[in-house]
């Protein structure tokens, strides 16, 4: 008996150290994998966020580096979506997946659905200014100038709130 529940921890700390080295290692490609992106190599992160979602399919940034570095390819727009989509699935508070999500349906005309995601995220982290003027450009674009007011004045105002600086 007592063999036996020895094995059956050290099976349980073998898995644990798997998972935990798992993990470590889909940081470490996720990391990597933005630093390239900000430098300006999307391939070479995109390769990188592969295998960060591929050591973790459960991994919320690595899903969110592969989305936001495909809405830089034309053709991957909407394999981007998908992966954001994923990304906030995993954390329905990740404010930021929220307005990349937003951008990647505003690149795909899906201008509800972009208005939903810009909602999320701000509702998320009220410091996303930015989702209130996406709002107020989709209300605008799709006729709804009440809206695009409305949102655009709650961007303004917080802007001024916050001591930030207008875009223009």
């Amino acid at each position: 008996m007592h063999r036996t529940r020895s094995i059956v921890i050290l099976i349980c700390l073998l898995s644990f150290n798997m998972v935990s080295h798992a993990g470590d290692r889909s940081s470490l490609f996720y990391t990597r994998g933005a630093k390239l992106a900000t430098e300006g190599d999307i391939n070479g992160a995109i390769e990188l966020f592969r295998k960060s979602i591929t050591e973790s399919p459960m991994y919320c940034l690595g899903h969110y580096g592969i989305g936001r570095a495909f809405l830089y390819k034309k053709d991957m727009i909407g394999e981007g979506v998908r992966h954001l989509k994923r990304s906030v699935d995993l954390d329905r508070r990740f404010a930021k997946g929220y307005f990349y999500l937003g951008m990647g349906y505003l690149l795909l005309k899906k201008y509800n659905l972009a208005a939903r995601a810009f909602l999320d995220s701000y509702e998320n982290d009220s410091r996303i200014v930015e989702a209130l003027y996406n709002l107020s450009i989709i209300y605008d674009m799709t006729g709804r100038k009440y809206y695009a007011m409305v949102y655009y004045r709650k961007y303004r105002h917080e802007l001024e709130r916050k001591g930030r600086g207008s875009l223009f």
